[in-house]
C-alpha cells in the first residue's frame, strides 16, 4: 500500500521537475540547486558575522502587527541592529526612548518568551525572545524609560 506522503512528494517532484527543468539550463549547462538554504541557515550566518564584535546577538522575531519576521538581533557600539535575508536596519542608542521587556506585546498577545520593546523616533520596535536570550538582553540594555529623547 503506497502512502498519502510518498505519491504526493512524487506528483510534486514530477511537477516541479516539468515547470523548472527549462529554467535550469543556462547557456547549455545544466544548473540544478544543490542545498537547501534555510532561513535558520541564514540567520546563522548573520548571528556568527556579529557575534565577535556584539556585547550581545541573538535570533529573534520582529514583531509588526499579527506578524512574525525571524531576523538576528545585536547590540553593537552605539545601535541596535536587525537583518534577515531581506532586513537590514539599526535603531541608534541616543534616539530611543524607552526599552521595556514584557510577556505580552502592544497588541495584547502573550508570548511564551519575553519581548523587547523598543520606543524610537515615534515607532515601537518589539522583538519576541526566548527567556534565555531575554536574560541576556536584560543584562547588556536595562529597562529604561527616557524622559527626553534628543530630536532628531
Amino acid at each position: 500500500m503506497t502512502s498519502f506522503l510518498s505519491l504526493t512528494s512524487s506528483a510534486a517532484q514530477e511537477a516541479w521537475g516539468l515547470f523548472f527543468e527549462p529554467l535550469l539550463t543556462v547557456f547549455g549547462e545544466r544548473k540544478l540547486p544543490t542545498t537547501r538554504v534555510r532561513r535558520k541557515d541564514r540567520i546563522d550566518k548573520i548571528l556568527a558575522k556579529h557575534r565577535s564584535s556584539a556585547k550581545v546577538c541573538s535570533r529573534a522575531n520582529l514583531v509588526e502587527g499579527m506578524e512574525m519576521i525571524p531576523v538576528a538581533v545585536a547590540l553593537k557600539g552605539d545601535a541596535i541592529y536587525y537583518e534577515n535575508a531581506d532586513i537590514q536596519a539599526s535603531i541608534e542608542l541616543p534616539f530611543i526612548e524607552e526599552v521595556e521587556y514584557d510577556d505580552e506585546t502592544d497588541t495584547g498577545h502573550t508570548i511564551p518568551g519575553k519581548v523587547l520593546r523598543i520606543r524610537a523616533h515615534n515607532h515601537v520596535f518589539e522583538f519576541d525572545l526566548n527567556l534565555a536570550a531575554a536574560r541576556q538582553w536584560e543584562t547588556a540594555l536595562p529597562a529604561r524609560r527616557i524622559a527626553r529623547a534628543r530630536a532628531v
